[in-house]
């Protein structure tokens, strides 16, 4: 049986390569800005007219201030449930779920903010 600081630690790793890996999808799936697995080489922040992706634009502060508030909450939600659960499967989906959830909101917050228009292709 694991202990619950092992079950947290590895449930934070697996969690953060989940973000690391998704990010960028997660991003285009949100504006439709053309980031992918590859990176943001095809968003729309090389476009000379706007619409600029609210991530990507602004030297990133954005998506950094939006990751500011994602991870807290990410780490919390895993500890809670590593705390009481010892399990990595849970600790690693408790994670990810915390993830998608703030990260839509913190999407949704940063497109109405910066005026962007659209959030999964839905006027806003």
């Amino acid at each position: 049986m694991r202990s619950p600081r092992t079950a947290f630690w590895l449930s934070l790793v697996f969690t953060l390569l989940v973000i690391a890996g998704t990010t960028l999808p997660l991003c285009n799936q949100m504006f439709h800005c053309g980031c992918n697995f590859a990176g943001a080489a095809h968003c729309n922040i090389h476009h000379a007219t706007p619409p600029h992706c609210p991530w990507c634009a602004h030297d990133h502060r954005a998506f950094y201030l939006s990751f500011a508030a994602i991870l807290p909450f990410t780490t919390g939600a895993i500890y809670t449930v590593t705390r009481r659960r010892k399990s990595l499967l849970l600790g690693t989906l408790t994670g990810v779920a915390a993830y998608l959830l703030v990260g839509l909101l913190a999407g949704l917050i940063t497109a109405r903010t910066m005026g962007y228009g659209t959030f999964f292709g839905f006027n806003i």
